[in-house]
């Protein structure tokens, strides 16, 4: 009797396994759509026939001034004007960490640093979507802010630019410092461009560009903690954007 009823559940087993097992294999997970945790929007203005390049700001959100610099100019309409009549696009993802900037919180809602998370296959899925936002674009503008100044050597980044190795990132972050620091007085407060090293932190963005030769820049203003005021972060980081925008536009 209890070997029949084995044999029976066994049947059981087979046919469902043959009816539906197909089915569940034949499931398609469509890693195109896949969607952040966290509502990221981002904002194009032109279109992908000349040079392109991408503005992420606040993946901490503890550090807002590039994402209020950012929408700024994306409300008032600087950057749809600005590209009218050029070939290329400009990409702006002013809030790359929603939830961090709406609670003043370095980390997302998952409690992930998502600039720890810039792997090939990223566990974090905000990281994973801002790397599919990024895919394709010629040079990549990554605004940050540090806690204290580069200069004071206390171990901050804070007034720094750091590009990757190649010509164009270097040669816009020189720029970008040399006009920056026109509006500083304090020596200990000017920007330095660091020398690159991108893969200090193996799973930070500028590692993951790095890796994939991609251009990059890494723009840390000095501002956690409302160190300085932000109107003044803003526009240091105002600068740093018109000076690529003009560079790679020739204006």
């Amino acid at each position: 009797m209890i070997f029949a009823l084995i044999i029976v559940i066994l049947w059981i087993i087979a046919c469902f396994t043959e009816k539906f097992g197909k089915k569940i294999h034949d499931r398609r997970i469509d890693t195109n759509n896949i969607q952040p945790i966290q509502s990221i929007q981002h904002y194009d203005f032109g279109t992908k026939s000349g040079f392109n390049i991408c503005f992420l700001a606040s993946v901490h959100g503890n550090e807002p001034a590039g994402c209020a610099i950012l929408e700024l100019m994306v409300r008032n309409g600087y950057l749809s004007r600005y590209m009218s009549g050029r070939h290329g696009m400009i990409r702006v993802i002013p809030r790359g960490n929603p939830w961090g900037l709406a609670h003043n919180n370095r980390y997302d809602i998952s409690g992930n640093d998502i600039n720890r998370n810039f792997l090939d296959r990223p566990k974090d899925a905000n990281a994973e979507y801002l790397l599919k936002l990024m895919d394709g674009f010629d040079l990549v503008v990554d605004i940050h802010e540090g806690w204290g100044f580069y200069r004071e050597g206390k171990g901050s980044i804070g007034s720094t630019i750091s590009p990757s190795r190649d010509q164009l990132a270097s040669q816009i972050a020189l720029v970008m410092s040399t006009n920056v620091n026109k509006g500083i007085s304090d020596p200990i407060k000017k920007f330095a461009v660091l020398p690159k090293q991108s893969c200090e932190i193996t799973t930070a963005l500028a590692c993951h560009m790095e890796k994939k030769n991609r251009s990059y820049i890494l723009i840390e203003t000095t501002g956690q903690n409302d160190v300085q005021p932000l109107r003044l972060r803003m526009s240091q980081n105002l600068v740093c954007i018109l000076t690529a925008l003009d560079l790679v536009y020739c204006v």
